[in-house]
């Protein structure tokens, strides 16, 4: 008797651990999805393109701006999507990578795997931004954050260009840049930015915790 209810006590407890288990499993994910869904702040844009700013090429019909923090692991999505666009419209398209940058780190902080993925794409301007400067001008307060100004100067596309923190794949953003671009398009459009505080000198490291998928 006592051997059968040894048996039936541990069959019980290892149903409440399972449940236990699967409680915290399913909680652990909804908490990242609900995170992975999290927008950054969408600043206010500048409506005309400073006059005393150049970015490279810009005798091309569109100059397209993204501010990066160097080290938001949420930011490897937006460069890739970036490059997405380039990829269809580069005959069309001049586009600055713009780094945030502390004016108390070395340069070597922000060449990171980010760095090296912006350098990967071809006629594409990187550079520095002290202390957050030109992103403060452009209302950029999120990695990420692209700006999009046609030959006119003016704003065309404000906000991000992923469906998530993370991750890449079929978004507004990117289709929106592209339609602009396609069409001549004057229409100004905002879309969400996902990613992490543009001007933070610690942001998280692990991938994970953007919900990356990679």
């Amino acid at each position: 008797m006592r051997t059968c209810l040894s048996e039936v006590a541990k069959r019980r407890l290892a149903v409440v651990a399972g449940a236990i288990w699967l409680t915290v499993c399913t909680c652990g994910v909804a908490a990242l999805v609900r995170y992975s869904r999290l927008t950054g702040d969408t600043g206010a844009a500048l409506c005309e393109f400073p006059t005393d700013l150049q970015v490279q090429n810009s005798d091309k019909r569109f100059s397209l701006l993204m501010f990066v923090h160097p080290h938001c692991p949420c930011s490897h999505a937006s460069l890739e999507e970036l490059m997405r666009i380039h990829a269809r419209a580069q005959q069309d398209l001049a586009i600055e990578i713009v780094f945030y940058h502390p004016a108390n780190k070395s340069s070597a902080w922000a060449m990171t795997s980010l760095w090296r993925t912006a350098q990967a794409i071809p006629d594409v301007r990187i550079s520095f931004d002290s202390d957050g400067r030109t992103a403060g001008r452009f209302g950029a307060k999120t990695s990420g954050h692209v700006v999009l100004y046609n030959s006119d100067g003016r704003l065309i596309f404000n906000g991000g260009i992923t469906p998530s923190r993370g991750h890449e794949g079929g978004n507004r953003g990117t289709t929106s840049v592209l339609e602009h671009i396609r069409s001549r398009d004057k229409t100004r459009e905002i879309c969400p930015v996902f990613g992490c505080p543009l001007q933070a000198q610690a942001v998280p490291t692990d991938a994970s915790i953007c919900g990356a998928v990679r």
